[in-house]
């Protein structure tokens, strides 16, 4: 999609001379009638810079000619701008906070500008979505369409959610027919998007109490049982204090409540299994993750097969202290039990607010005490999974230029996976590590885009979230920023 010329020559012009930044006006206007690509997942909180020159024999990030091969000048100018001002002090600054408050302003403002750069659309309806997936698809780069609400506040709301995620899968389903190829990847939930969090937090609450109490009589549902599991994993860090009372176990209602929502997440995972489009299960909070532990592991049971793709994945948050020993309990319960195990590897993404809870109950941070603990979690979590791939499916979310290189040198000259192999994917989000994805697919590798869609008042927490990942000016998108903007002066002869 282009511009109309005269938008065109202004911003040519200004990026001619110093790459300068449009006002707020050109900007809106640019970026409203721009899309292109970028997604994953999710994140890396803990995210190194290497320098934007830094290439690796396996993976080129210097010939920005054949890296932006397919990107108009136009595209490039777009996706400069955007990140570029995603660091401006002033929207660092305040814009998390305006996205999050929502009211009509801040919809206007984000829908023409930071929603059409992170976001595929509302519906999958709409025609960004296909555009999307074809821009993608130009680069050799999959979908994970992800719809990114969450917070169901009733059964009914709950419902809803879950069919535009059941829908989401059959289309992937239908795409992937019509072009004779896997263009979608995978589909995506996330559990506060179809169970109340006070039921997934209480669920948790007697989770945690269980793996450090000795009961006679486990509190937890029937429906949630799982021999030999949950009760087993006591190296979880504390998530709540048992100092002066007991968790009570559910009411009726939350019973009730608990048992529908296993059967939309079972109808997820049975759709997941008919269309060979696998399942992600986003990772949420400390206080909620053991909760959906329990559910994944469930339909882990009774859909993942020995030797087949799995048809359902869990996502670890390596920047957690009990990260790394979850999966490898995960994975030996499943070797056990006679079936594979997948996982989607990811930073973390809620370091802020696990930190403020932690010590407003007195309790120790369940975040790595450095972004050096977190790097190291992250690729003995990468190496772990690579060196039983046969038992193991792997999605390696990450934005760090350093452990894509690091993981495409394990994959080819570590354990001699065939960078074709579906059982390897790497990701990133939609909007974010354009020029990671784009050489790790011309290096051959698998590589999917995390493309967010929704209301737009219901995405806004997400859109804020990337506005605070692309402010920090050590983070990946400085990467982009420097990528993009070599790229640009090579093409207007600047040197």
């Amino acid at each position: 999609m282009l511009l109309p010329s005269p938008q065109i020559s202004k911003l040519v012009v200004q990026t001619k001379t110093a790459i300068a930044i449009p006002s707020v006006t050109q900007f809106a206007h640019y970026s409203q009638q721009q899309r292109h690509v970028s997604v994953a997942v999710p994140n890396s909180v803990a995210s190194s810079t290497v320098s934007s020159s830094t290439s690796s024999p396996l993976i080129d990030f210097n010939n920005t000619k054949e890296l932006y091969r397919t990107r108009s000048i136009t595209n490039l100018v777009s996706s400069y701008v955007t990140l570029k001002s995603c660091q401006l002090s002033l929207l660092a600054r305040w814009g998390p906070t305006l996205l999050e408050a929502g009211g009509p302003v801040s919809a206007l403002g984000a829908k023409l500008t930071y929603f059409r750069y992170f976001c595929g659309g509302e519906s999958l309806e709409d025609a960004s979505i296909q555009e999307a997936i074809n821009y993608c698809a130009k680069d050799g780069m999959k979908v994970i369409l992800d719809y990114s609400v969450e917070g169901a506040n009733s059964d009914k709301r709950a419902d809803e959610i879950n069919q535009v995620i059941l829908n989401s899968i059959y289309f992937s389903e239908k795409e992937n027919a019509k072009a004779g190829a896997e263009r979608l990847s995978f589909g995506v939930v996330k559990m506060t998007g179809i169970i109340d969090c006070k039921v997934l937090e209480k669920l948790s609450e007697i989770i945690c109490y269980e793996q450090v109490h000795q009961v006679e009589k486990s509190m937890l549902p029937n429906s949630l049982h799982i021999e030999s599991y949950h009760n087993k994993m006591n190296f979880r860090t504390p998530a709540f204090s048992f100092a002066n009372k007991k968790p009570t176990p559910l009411n009726d209602d939350e019973l009730a409540q608990l048992d529908r929502t296993l059967q939309r997440l079972d109808k997820l995972c049975q759709a997941s299994k008919t269309t060979g489009v696998p399942l992600l299960v986003d990772a949420e909070h400390s206080y909620y993750q053991p909760a959906i532990d329990q559910m994944f592991m469930l339909m882990c049971l009774r859909y993942n097969e020995q030797g087949k793709h799995p048809v359902v994945y869990n996502t670890y948050q390596m920047y957690l202290k009990d990260a790394f020993q979850r999966l490898q309990y995960d994975r030996e319960f499943a070797k056990a039990r006679g079936i594979d195990l997948g996982c989607k590897l990811v930073r973390g993404a809620y370091m802020k607010l696990e930190n403020e809870r932690s010590r407003g109950f007195s309790l120790p941070s369940p975040i790595n005490p450095s972004i050096e603990a977190t790097h190291t979690s992250y690729n003995n979590g990468v190496q772990y999974a690579l060196q039983n791939i046969h038992q193991m499916a792997v999605v390696i979310a990450t934005h760090n230029q350093n452990t894509v290189v690091q993981s495409a040198d394990w994959i080819v000259n570590r354990y001699g996976i065939p960078r074709e192999n579906r059982r390897v994917q790497f990701a990133q989000l939609y909007g974010m590590g354009d020029s990671l994805s784009l050489a790790l697919s011309l290096s051959g590798f698998n590589i999917s885009k995390y493309v967010p869609f929704g209301p737009l008042n219901e995405v806004l927490p997400y859109l804020s979230r990337r506005l605070i990942e692309n402010s920090d000016v050590m983070g990946g998108a400085t990467n982009d920023i420097q990528r993009t903007e070599k790229e640009i002066k090579r093409r207007m002869f600047i040197r």
